[in-house]
């Protein structure tokens, strides 16, 4: 399967060429005689989707949140300071 203008994490916009596995990641491939081609259109592939287990309300959640863990707050100041600035 050749998956066409699919855009990773960073942001990069590649082609993917999978068999069992991934095969091939770069800017563009060329589609092989008689293999299935999907246009991601510049949607997002996240790997791991095989696995149902994946918290996506959790991860698109985090990003509008305020983050109160431990790398921003380090006590009671840190706290209503993150918390005034949201």
């Amino acid at each position: 399967m050749l998956i066409q203008r699919a855009r990773l994490l960073d942001g990069t916009v590649v082609d993917i060429r999978a068999e069992q596995s991934i095969v091939d990641v770069t800017e563009h491939l060329t589609p092989s005689a008689g293999e299935s081609v999907l246009d991601a259109a510049h949607r997002t592939v996240i790997p791991g989707l095989h696995d149902h287990h994946v918290h996506l309300h959790s991860a698109a959640a985090a990003l509008t949140s305020v983050s109160v863990g431990p790398r921003e707050v380090h006590g009671r100041a840190d706290l209503a300071r993150v918390l005034s600035e949201a």
